[in-house]
């Protein structure tokens, strides 16, 4: 089991992250629709690449700090995320490409500053009454804003990569924002 990559243990009643730490070479854990409320137990996975958490009771992002090597980390869901209410923790993930904090109960676009790697970001099915904060990640391609809270398209000017956008079902008043979409080469936009 110590050469074990991969481990999938969704979808079942776990409620602590506890019993890998012989499983050093784990690059994949997918620990998602489980009953999760804490990140911890993680510290030894220096080689995990993929991360899922999405579908728990987890309200709190840290425990991640050691993970350098994560590329993908899934916090939420089309359906159930969990239940964060602030983006922290995350500081020490520089190689991190693909975020997804969709269905959680943030508020606010915060605690992204060190991520200039990401390439995809999920934001959407939360409370975020303004898009911030986002003026650091220079390499994202895929940003979803969907289903949240805000009135107006700004703060995107400097996300020069971005080619998918998905920002309907906001409280966006009129159509002046599509004047930002004409103005760069997106693949898909979701207004």
């Amino acid at each position: 089991m110590q050469k074990l990559k991969k481990l999938y243990l969704s979808n079942n009643k776990i409620s602590q992250i506890k019993g890998f730490k012989k499983l050093k070479n784990l690059e994949v854990l997918h620990l998602n629709k489980n009953q999760i409320t804490e990140i911890t137990g993680l510290e030894e996975f220096s080689n995990l690449k993929i991360l899922n958490l999405s579908e728990n009771e987890i309200t709190e992002i840290k425990g991640l700090k050691n993970l350098k090597n994560l590329t993908s980390l899934i916090l939420g869901s089309n359906l159930k995320g969990n239940n964060i209410s602030e983006i922290k923790g995350l500081d020490n993930l520089i190689n991190l490409k693909s975020l997804d904090l969709s269905a959680n109960k943030i508020t606010e676009i915060k605690g992204l500053e060190t991520l200039t790697n990401l390439t995809t970001l999920n934001l959407g099915r939360n409370n975020i009454m303004e898009i911030k904060s986002l003026d650091n990640l220079i390499n994202l391609k895929s940003l979803d804003l969907s289903k949240n809270e805000f009135t107006e398209i700004k703060g995107l000017g400097t996300l020069r990569n971005l080619e998918h956008i998905s920002i309907h079902s906001n409280k966006i008043p009129d159509i002046d924002y599509v004047k930002f979409c004409q103005s760069r080469k997106f693949n898909r936009k979701y207004l």
